[in-house]
């Protein structure tokens, strides 16, 4: 029988984020970008992560 274990803490980065996340992304400020092919593309195209309720 071939057990593996893993004792490793994963990885984090500066954001105290794990390394080994299965997406990347990109963020940005959606109301400062100016080429208008990339916000075409986003409203498109583009999915929300997160969205803020008000309080």
């Amino acid at each position: 029988m071939n057990c593996v274990q893993k004792s490793e803490k994963p990885q984090k980065n500066e954001f105290g984020l794990s390394e080994n996340l299965p997406y990347l992304v990109d963020i940005s400020d959606f109301s400062s970008l100016k080429n208008p092919d990339l916000i075409d593309h986003i409203n498109r195209r583009g999915k929300v992560l997160y969205e803020r309720t008000a309080k």
